[in-house]
């Protein structure tokens, strides 16, 4: 990644949507990968498979990750998470 993302730094708030529930190597995977190289960064996902993100919650919240359970389509939902977020 170095070679598209130097310029963000590794201190930043990362938003993914998705926590990839359906894949076949199973979730949480990129959620592994940003979070060891953005060492700093504070990361969120939104995933709407909410047995999935309660299942998978605990785990990532180890590895400072923080999951928003809710529908990407939803602007109020969307907004509420840029409130929550910052």
């Amino acid at each position: 990644y170095d070679q598209w993302l130097p310029p963000l730094g590794r201190a930043v708030k990362l938003l993914e949507v998705g926590l990839g529930c359906t894949m076949q190597y199973g979730p949480g995977g990129s959620m592994e990968v940003w979070s060891r190289y953005f060492a700093e960064a504070e990361i969120h996902v939104i995933e709407s498979n909410a047995d999935c993100a309660s299942a998978w919650s605990e785990a990532l919240a180890s590895a400072r990750i923080l999951v928003h359970v809710g529908d990407q389509s939803d602007a109020q939902f969307l907004q509420a998470v840029r409130e929550r977020v910052g």
